[in-house]
Parts: structure tokens; C-alpha cells; sequence
């Protein structure tokens, strides 16, 4: 009888959490989901079937095996897989191949980055830190079972049994439990780390790929260089198209820049008529935004000439109504789904089947990502990681859990039998990316999960001063179909909208509920009890009527409906009667700002 080998790569968020910018986040992804590629294909060799996850045309396992096929853009190979074998000592034989296939590709690709850059500004105490870090770093766990659903895997995790060695002196900021290279302290030596660290510079030369104050330990140089300046075909075999991984705040803008590219052109040629010289040459490429590459953004003079010619040609047409322009966003979005409860699918239905359910589900993430000019970060398995411009992350959202379920969730007959969760954290171009990232997975799994029992959507906004809002809910309670209420409220506060409803009923709504509550010292997150009962949708129109009323804007009836959905995204289904959420109206506010960062409620 068949057993099957059930084999996990870790730590991943130790790995690819760790990211200042968005290469980093991506960098990460890529490079676990190239390891574990390796760490499957010599499973294969060493005659085990995996039947988890489905990899046949899988880009990043047809381009190891076969370079020069489509290069894999993102990573897709979760780090998880599970191999059929026929005995259980073929199942040791096949778990030693495949971590020795991974421990393999990463040392290649480690050496590729020593070689060609870290050999080039060591120091004596560089060489112990690179091989102390490089040779302990992953963990790997298996384990052996008669099932095929790996819920063994997951109660063999709590056995830890990988001890990294001590890390002493002064630690990465990237990786804050790692050493630095240099192996020098800032405390007696800070002048001999400056100076290593300018050496490094010059070596690696580009700025993007290491900036000033940018102390890092082995893993995370090699997660920063491993395919730059052309290393990319030595270290993995190939050259991803690293060009496409925008800033996160090229990416917020990215919707605003197609909007306003007519009003741009209109505001260089009105100052290049007074004053010829007030406009560099690169402005003429800004017009159309075919040369505002990453590269050019990010260096630091031209960032400041930059932002200089923007704030002069806000103030040289601001009295133009025809050609003013909105400020752009201030925060984009990052979205994280995870499948629920997969182990309870595989019980239910074939591993073959959910495999090759998932594999379709992932392929067609990215067309939808694309379509909202969102990066897919990765997508594999039942998991989806994209940063995408804030004003469409929802209906994003939505569309990805409505393929899941079509893919995924359905048995042939059609019933329901598996579902998704996600957060959505609506971030400040200003927030670090691993913060971002850190609560992300907070929201989805303490909030979208374990909260609001699974089959959610969770929404966070995140600030320079941390979590300003927390509101999740199930996602055919006020998101689904005809139930879009959040996009309905959205509509009723459009611009030229009669009976509009204005960010003041919202403000003062959230003040009067605070207030009546008893609800003064109200923090993020909390849910508050009210004695208003079946009363409740009353008090919230009587807001609305008084507040638009002075606008001189009466309707009965669409008042009466505003307040009925408002009061439908107050209260959320898990919490128990005579409780509602309030921070689902700064959500709605920001969204209706567009994520310019305006009056707060």
C-alpha cells in the first residue's frame, strides 16, 4: 500500500516577510518558490509521484528542467508538497533527495552572490558570518503518513526541532535576528562598518540594490543581489524581468497618472510658454510616462527636482478648475488570501482533484491583478500575495473570491465545500513594507479567520502611526452580488449625485454613536454595545436628515436607504446583538477620498 511523504520548507516569514520595498517582498517569494521547485523535481527523480500541488506545466518547474521556456514572472510553488511513494523507507530516501536538491540550489545561488560581489569587499570576520548564516538558515520538516491530506505535516510543525546558531554583534536591518557582515559594532567601531559598508557600495554600484545605512546580513544580500547586473543566469539559471516590480508608491499612483496624463501635458506646456527653462527634458517623457522608470524615481537628487517641478506646477494651475489636478493617493493596498480549512477539502474531495483546482485557481489570479494594474507578489497553491492601487482593491477582492469558488470551492455538483479568506490593508506609501505585510497576516488570520470564522474579508487602514481602522465581515453578507453595500454607499457620496450623502453625516455619525455609547476612550478594533435596539436605523437617518438637510437636500426615501445600509455594514454577523462596528465609516471615507489624506472622521 502506498504511503505519502508530506514535506515543508520554512521559515517563510522569516524569509519573505523581511522586505523594505517591493523587490524585496518579491525577491523572497521568488527565491522560496525556486527552492522548493528544486526540492520537488529531486523528489520526482528519486521516485516519488507528487500529487501536491500539480506541476506539470508549472512555469518555474518547466524552466529548471527545460531553460529557455516562458521565464516564471512570480513565484508559484508553495512550499508545501506532498509525494506518493510506495513504502516508507522509499519515503525517507525521497525526503533526504529533496532536501538536499534544495540545500543545493540555494548554496549555488549563495556562492553566485559571494562570488561576483561579497568576495570583493570581506573582511576576516565576513567569511565565518556568510557560512554561519548561509548553512543553517532553512528548516526543513517531513513526515510520513498513510492519508494524503498532510494534517500530520501540521501536528508535525509543533516538534521544532531547528535551533539556529547565536548571532552575535550588531544585527541586519532587514533581518533584525541576523548579524550584519561586517562583524564590526557601532558601539567602538562605527567608522570601520561605515568604511566596509561604502566598500560593498562601490562594489555592488547601483544604489537601488544598496542604499546608504543599509546594513545586511548573508541572507538578505543574497535575497537583494541574486539576479542583478546579469548574475541571474548563474545563480538560477536564468533572468527574471525584475523591471516590472514598481514602487509601491508608483503603483498607488499608477490609476491617478492615466487619469491626469492630459491635464500633465497641458501643465508643461503652459509653463514652458512663461518660462522654457522650468522644465527639465525628462518632463516630456512624464507626459505620456514611458520613461518614469523605478530607477530614475528612486535616486535621490532627481527625487527632489522631482517633486520640486510638481509643487510648481500645482501652484502654477491651481486657479485653472478645467486643468486642476487631485492630489494623488497616499496608500495603496496590499491583499493577502488564503484558502480555509484545506486539510477538511482534501478530506472531501480527491487530493487530485483540489490539486488540479488550485493550479487553475492560481493561473488565473494574475489576469485579474492585471486588470486593476495590481502586481502579483505570488500565487500559488491557495494563496495570493498583490499590491495593487487602493481605489479597486475590493472589487479585486471580490473577483478573487469568486474564482476561488469556482475553481476551488465547488464540488462537481456544484455544492459548496471550500472557501477563502483575505485581508486587505490599505497602507501609507509612508508605512514599512514589512509592517504592512506583518499586519496583514494579523488581519487574516486573527481577524478574517478566527474572529469572523473563516469565509471573510477583513479591511485594515495603516498609517506612519499604526492601525487606524479594523472592520471584517462574511463576504455574501455585504459584498457579494446585489448586497455590494459598501460600494453603494460609495455611489450615494459620488460628486454630482443627487440626495448625495456627505463625509459630514459620516463624521458626525461616528461621534454621535461614540457619545450615546458611552464610548469616549473608543480604540481601533472595538465593537460597542448600544441600548438603541430596533431603534438604531432610526437614530442614523434622523443624523442623516439633520446633517444634508442644511444642504438643502431632502428625499425620504434614499435618506431612509442610506441609513439602512449603513447600519447594515455597522453591524457585523458574528458579533452578538445590540453591538456594531464603527470603524467601517473611516474605511468608507478613505475609500470615497480615493486614498488622498484629507480630513479624518
Amino acid at each position: 500500500m502506498s504511503v505519502y511523504l508530506h514535506f515543508s520548507i520554512g521559515p517563510v516569514q522569516g524569509f519573505v516577510a523581511q522586505a523594505r520595498r517591493t523587490r524585496d517582498l518579491w525577491a523572497g517569494s521568488y527565491l522560496l518558490s525556486f527552492l522548493a521547485a528544486h526540492a520537488i523535481i529531486k523528489a520526482e527523480d528519486a521516485g516519488g509521484k507528487v500529487i501536491r500541488p500539480i506541476i506539470g506545466s508549472d512555469p518555474m518547474i518547466q524552466m529548471i528542467r527545460n531553460p529557455g521556456t516562458n521565464t516564471p514572472q512570480y513565484g508559484t510553488i508553495p512550499n508545501q508538497f506532498t509525494v506518493e511513494v510506495s513504502d516508507e523507507a522509499l519515503a525517507k530516501t525521497v525526503a533526504d533527495a529533496a532536501g538536499r536538491g534544495l540545500k543545493q540550489a540555494w548554496l549555488r545561488l549563495a556562492d553566485a552572490v559571494w562570488k561576483r560581489f561579497v568576495s570583493k569587499f570581506k573582511n576576516e570576520q565576513t567569511e565565518v558570518i556568510w557560512q554561519r548564516q548561509i548553512e543553517s538558515f532553512w528548516e526543513i520538516s517531513w513526515v510520513v503518513s498513510e492519508a494524503a491530506t498532510g494534517l500530520d505535516l501540521a501536528r508535525r510543525k509543533f516538534w521544532r526541532n531547528h535551533i539556529l546558531p547565536d548571532e552575535p554583534g550588531d544585527k541586519c536591518v532587514l533581518m533584525p535576528h541576523f548579524q550584519e557582515l561586517s562583524g564590526f559594532s557601532r558601539a567602538n567601531a562605527s567608522q570601520k562598518q561605515d568604511e566596509f559598508w561604502r566598500k560593498a557600495q562601490d562594489v555592488v554600484k547601483s544604489p537601488l540594490d544598496l542604499q546608504d545605512q543599509e546594513r545586511l546580513c548573508a541572507i538578505s544580500l543574497v535575497k537583494r543581489l541574486f539576479c542583478t547586473k546579469g548574475l541571474g543566469k548563474e545563480s538560477i539559471g536564468w533572468e527574471p524581468d525584475q523591471q516590472a516590480w514598481d514602487s509601491v508608491t508608483k503603483i498607488a499612483t499608477k490609476n491617478w497618472l492615466k487619469d491626469n496624463q492630459k491635464k500633465l501635458k497641458s501643465y508643461l506646456d503652459q509653463v514652458k510658454v512663461f518660462d522654457p527653462g522650468a522644465v527639465f527634458e525628462e518632463w516630456v517623457h512624464l507626459a505620456d510616462f514611458s520613461g518614469l522608470k523605478q530607477t530614475y524615481l528612486e535616486q535621490k537628487s532627481e527625487l527632489e527636482e522631482l517633486e520640486k517641478e510638481l509643487k510648481s506646477l500645482f501652484r502654477a494651475t491651481a486657479k485653472s478648475d478645467e486643468n486642476k489636478l487631485e492630489h494623488p493617493p497616499r496608500f495603496y493596498a496590499l491583499l493577502l488570501a488564503d484558502g480555509d480549512k484545506l486539510g477538511e477539502l482534501l478530506q472531501n474531495s480527491s487530493v487530485e482533484h483540489v490539486s488540479k483546482s488550485l493550479l487553475d485557481f492560481t493561473r488565473a489570479v494574475p489576469e485579474i491583478l492585471n486588470k486593476y494594474e495590481g502586481k502579483t507578489i505570488y500565487a500559488g497553491g491557495d494563496d495570493v500575495l498583490a499590491i495593487l492601487p487602493m481605489e479597486h482593491a475590493l472589487q479585486c477582492a471580490l473577483e478573487i473570491r469568486e474564482l476561488y469558488q469556482n475553481h476551488v470551492g465547488k464540488k462537481h455538483d456544484g455544492k459548496i465545500i471550500g472557501s477563502i479568506s483575505a485581508s486587505l490593508v490599505f497602507a501609507n506609501l509612508r508605512s514599512p513594507l514589512r509592517t504592512v505585510l506583518k499586519e496583514a497576516h494579523r488581519l487574516l488570520d486573527d481577524v478574517a479567520k478566527e474572529k469572523n470564522g473563516r469565509d471573510s474579508l477583513a479591511i485594515a487602514v495603516w498609517k506612519s502611526g499604526g492601525l487606524q481602522a479594523e472592520w471584517a465581515c462574511k463576504w455574501n453578507d455585504n459584498l457579494v452580488g446585489k448586497n455590494q453595500v459598501i460600494q453603494e454607499i460609495l455611489n450615494a457620496m459620488g460628486k454630482n449625485v443627487e440626495n448625495r450623502l456627505t463625509v459630514s453625516s459620516l463624521r458626525k455619525l461616528m461621534q454621535l454613536l461614540q457619545k450615546l455609547s458611552g464610548h469616549g476612550n473608543w480604540k481601533v478594533g472595538d465593537t460597542i454595545t448600544h441600548a438603541f435596539g430596533d431603534n438604531l436605523k432610526d437614530l442614523i437617518y434622523s443624523e442623516i436628515v439633520q446633517t444634508e438637510e442644511r444642504l438643502q437636500q431632502k428625499n425620504v426615501p434614499v435618506r431612509e436607504e442610506q441609513a439602512a445600509k449603513l447600519l447594515k455594514l455597522l453591524k457585523a454577523p458574528k458579533l452578538d446583538h445590540g453591538q456594531i462596528q464603527l470603524d467601517i465609516l473611516p474605511i468608507i471615507h478613505l475609500l470615497n477620498s480615493k486614498g488622498q489624506e484629507g480630513d479624518h472622521l
